[in-house]
C-alpha cells in the first residue's frame, strides 16, 4: 500500500495549481456527507488535510509560480459563497476522484499521527474501531512523555472509567500533572474535584485557586464556576459584584448556565444594577439553549410582563420548554394555566397531568392541588381517599393550604 504522501502526488502529477485546488475543494465537498470528513474533527482527516496542505507548500517550493498569498487568496475564492457554483476543470475532477480513492488511515499517515492522537481516535472510534482500553494505553504512552493533553485524556478516562477503572483518585493526580503544565482543562477539572472531594480533600479555597487559573485563559466553565464561589463565598470572600463580573465573562462565550445566572443577577439587583429588561435578554439566551431554569424564568417575565410585554401565550410556551424538561414549577404552573385557560384552552384533564407530575417530584403546590382536584373530581375521577393522601403530602412540607384542608375533614 503506498504511503499518502506517495498517493498525493501521483494525484497531482504534472496537474496545474489550479486543477489540483479545484480537484480537492470537490474532494472536500463530498466527503461531507460522509462518515470519514476533511471537514470534520476527526483525527485523520486532520492530518490528511495537514499532508494535503504540506503538498502545497512543497509545489509551492519546487515551481515558485504561487506565492503564498495567492494560495490563500485561490483557497478563500474556492471557499466563499460567491464560487459555490464553481465547476471545477475536467484534470480538476480527475484530481478529486484519485483523492477519494485515498483511504486515510493510520498506517498511510507515515508517523505523523502522535500518541495521543492515536489515543483520541481509539476513544472516539474515528477512524478505527472504538477501543477505550486501547485508547487508555495511547493516551499513557504519551502522558508518560509530559504531553498534556494526554494526561488530561488520562484523568478523563480514569474519572468516567473508560477503558481503566474509574478511580477519582488517579483521575486527580493526572488532572494534576497536566494543569501544572498550564492545560486549561485539567485545571478546571482539577477544581471541579477540590469542589466536591473526588479523589482529593474537599477544600473550596482551593478549587477556586484552580478555577481562577483555568477562568483566565478565557474557559467559559472555570468563569461560571468562579463566579458560583463568589456569589456563595466559597473558597473566596462573598462578593456579588465580581460573581456578576466572572458570570458575564462566561455568558459573552455563549455558556447557558452563566447566562441565566447573569440574568438571575440582574432580576434580583445582585452584584449589577436591578433591571427586569436586561434579566430578560440574559435568561432568553440561556432558554435559547435550552436551559430549563431560564425557559421557566422567562415564562414567569411573560406572565407578569416583567422586562418583556405581557403575553400569557407565550409565557405558557416557555412552561412547556422547562415542563418538558422535567422542571417542577414548571409542569405546575403549566397546568395552572390549562387549570385557568391563560395562554392555552381550559383542559381540566391536562391541568390534573401536569400536576401529577410536579407532584410527583415532591412540590407541594402541586401535591396540594392535585389533592384538590382529587376532592372535586377536577379532571380526574373524584376520589376522597387520593384526595387526603395529597393533602397529606404537601401538608408534611408545611404547605399550609394543605393542613388546613386537612383541619377542614377533621383531620390533624
Amino acid at each position: 500500500m503506498p504511503t499518502l504522501h506517495t498517493a498525493l502526488d501521483n494525484c497531482f502529477n504534472e496537474q496545474s495549481f489550479n486543477n489540483i485546488l479545484d480537484g480537492l475543494h470537490l474532494a472536500k465537498s463530498q466527503l461531507a456527507g460522509r462518515s470519514v470528513s476533511l471537514e470534520s474533527d476527526n483525527y485523520t482527516g486532520t492530518i490528511f488535510l495537514d499532508l494535503i496542505q504540506s503538498k502545497f507548500d512543497e509545489l509551492n517550493a519546487q515551481h515558485k509560480i504561487y506565492h503564498e498569498d495567492a494560495i490563500r487568496q485561490r483557497l478563500n475564492e474556492l471557499s466563499s459563497a460567491a464560487r459555490r457554483v464553481h465547476r471545477p476543470s475536467e484534470e480538476g475532477e480527475k484530481v478529486a476522484e484519485a483523492v477519494l480513492e485515498l483511504e486515510p488511515s493510520p498506517e498511510r499517515i507515515e508517523g505523523r499521527l502522535t500518541d495521543y492522537d492515536r489515543g483520541m481516535m481509539f476513544l472516539e472510534g474515528k477512524g478505527v474501531a472504538k477501543d477505550e482500553a486501547e485508547a487508555a494505553r495511547w493516551f499513557r504512552r504519551a502522558a508518560d512523555q509530559s504531553d498534556a493533553r494526554a494526561q488530561y485524556g488520562l484523568g478523563v478516562c480514569y474519572k468516567e472509567g473508560r477503558g481503566v477503572p474509574k478511580e477519582d483518585k488517579a483521575a486527580a493526580a493526572w488532572f494534576r500533572k497536566a494543569a501544572d503544565q498550564g492545560y486549561a482543562l485539567a485545571q478546571f477539572n482539577l477544581g471541579l474535584f477540590y469542589e466536591e472531594g473526588k479523589g482529593v480533600s474537599k477544600d473550596d479555597k482551593t478549587a477556586a485557586e484552580w478555577y481562577r487559573k483555568a477562568a483566565d485563559q478565557g474557559l467559559a466553565s472555570a468563569q461560571n464556576n468562579l463566579g458560583i464561589l463568589y456569589e456563595l463565598g466559597r473558597g473566596v470572600p462573598k462578593d456579588d459584584k465580581a460573581a456578576a463580573e466572572w458570570y458575564r465573562k462566561a455568558a459573552d462565550q455563549g455558556d447557558a448556565r452563566a447566562q441565566f445566572s447573569l440574568g438571575a443577577s440582574y432580576e434580583e439587583g445582585t452584584g449589577v444594577s436591578k433591571d427586569d429588561k436586561t434579566a430578560a435578554e440574559w435568561y432568553r439566551k440561556a432558554a435559547d439553549q435550552g436551559d430549563a431554569r431560564a425557559q421557566f424564568n422567562l415564562g414567569l417575565f411573560y406572565n407578569f410582563g416583567r422586562g418583556v410585554p405581557k403575553d400569557d401565550k407565550a409565557a405558557a410556551e416557555w412552561f412547556r420548554k422547562a415542563a418538558d424538561q422535567g422542571h417542577a414549577k414548571a409542569q405546575f404552573n403549566l397546568g395552572a394555566c390549562y387549570a385557568n385557560g391563560t395562554g392555552v384552552p381550559k383542559d381540566d384533564k391536562a391541568t390534573a397531568v401536569w400536576f401529577r407530575k410536579a407532584a410527583d417530584q415532591g412540590l407541594a403546590t402541586a401535591q396540594f392541588n392535585l389533592g384538590a382536584c382529587y376532592a372535586t373530581g377536577r379532571g380526574v375521577p373524584k376520589d376522597d381517599k387520593a384526595a387526603v393522601e395529597w393533602y397529606k403530602k404537601a401538608a408534611a412540607q408545611g404547605d399550609i393550604n394543605a393542613i388546613k384542608a386537612l383541619r377542614s375533614l377533621g383531620i390533624d
